[in-house]
């Protein structure tokens, strides 16, 4: 879903007339709006605006000072003239005073792109997890709702509520705050209208990569019970295939009345609308537009198991699984590397995974493979 479209949804989801899924995705992310908020409107109390431009900053005195907060990249990508402690310090005080008087800070919107974010697992968790109790610490209830929890048992929800609350807090930031576009400040005459700050949210995906993710696992006790999980595994690199294009997403026409549907291809296997969108037509028959394919890059790579996990269970074969990694994880390591990978694991029919086709095939085929879907690699 677009910026636009969550913001629009927001009052559904508060009278609870969404879907249970959407409503896990969508309270997650304006829990983390609210929290990303006050991270900011804490980094903008400490950067003396004047008075004009002070309305609207509200923060808790749990959140951290920003030079300490493990969110600081995403302040700096989301607000241009915050002050930091390792910035040079001026010769005087005259001129520090001057510096001071001329700050202004202003909200960052960036058209068209795709913002990467790498943050530290433990660091975050803990911010959030003071921020929401109040520094009293988290209930048991509450822990089995918490932020991490959720990343744990569903992160593909998790993640995406993170990337659309960053976006979320940057167009709320961009109602009360001066506006910067393409690095240069609009002026108070010409700042943006709602529709063009949407435009750019829009146009905008935010990504957030967690580092050294909890819990660790060794990779001979990676086993179906833990389907889903996102987890933390160390191993050799040992393969690495060529990188290609997998098709993420396109339009279909339907073929009764012309309706355009946007449909996503779910790790790339090519799929269908189950109906279509126009309230007086039944049919289920589509045409794929080639034209408007979308593509991303993939890699797959073969780990196999560090030697001291090897090693503390002789008489067996190292095990090996495979990785599937995109976008910005692709070429980031090559054969002989030791990594640490926060993977998500999944499962694939081995009729699939041997490239078989077919309708019957696929239908009796009860063979799976476990496999892992990245998330974040870090060499060791």
């Amino acid at each position: 879903a677009s910026m636009r479209e969550l913001m629009e949804v927001r009052p559904t989801f508060e009278n609870k007339t969404k879907a249970p899924t959407d409503d896990i995705v969508i309270g997650l992310m304006l829990r983390l709006h609210k929290f990303l908020l006050a991270v900011v409107q804490r980094a903008l109390s400490h950067a003396n605006l004047p008075p004009e431009q002070q309305k609207s900053i509200v923060y808790q005195d749990h959140i951290k000072h920003p030079d300490s907060t493990c969110l600081r990249d995403f302040l700096d990508h989301a607000v241009s003239g915050l002050p930091f402690a390792d910035e040079e310090p001026r010769a005087t005080e005259e001129e520090a005073e001057q510096e001071q008087t001329k700050r202004t800070v202003a909200i960052r919107l960036i058209p068209a792109g795709r913002r990467v974010f790498c943050i530290p697992y433990q660091e975050f968790t803990e911010e959030m997890n003071d921020f929401e109790s109040h520094g009293a610490g988290l209930s048991e209830e509450q822990r089995k709702s918490s932020f991490a929890a959720t990343l744990y048992h569903k992160s593909e929800a998790a993640l995406a509520a993170f990337g659309c609350a960053m976006a979320v807090t940057c167009i709320t930031l961009a109602f009360h705050h001066p506006v910067e576009i393409d690095g240069s400040a609009t002026p108070k005459s010409a700042q943006p209208t709602d529709m063009e700050i949407f435009k750019y949210a829009d146009a905008t995906k935010y990504v957030v990569r967690f580092l050294h993710v909890e819990p660790n696992i060794e990779m001979m006790n990676v086993k179906t019970s833990l389907l889903g999980k996102l987890v933390s595994i160390k191993g050799h690199v040992i393969k690495a295939r060529a990188k290609r294009l997998r098709l993420s997403s396109g339009e279909f026409a339907c073929r009764k009345c012309g309706a355009e549907i946007v449909h996503a291809f779910v790790m790339g296997r090519y799929s269908t609308p189950t109906s279509c969108p126009s309230d007086n037509c039944t049919s289920r028959s589509f045409c794929f537009e080639s034209a408007s394919a979308k593509y991303l890059n993939m890699q797959e790579l073969r780990l196999q198991e560090s030697q001291d996990e090897s090693t503390a269970h002789a008489g067996r074969a190292p095990r090996q699984l495979v990785i599937e990694v995109e976008q910005d994880l692709v070429e980031t390591c090559r054969p002989g590397d030791m990594v640490k990978v926060a993977a998500t694991i999944s499962a694939i029919s081995t009729a699939l995974q041997k490239g078989k086709r077919g309708g019957k095939r696929n239908e009796t085929n009860t063979s799976y493979e476990l496999y892992l879907i990245g998330h974040s690699i870090s060499t060791m």
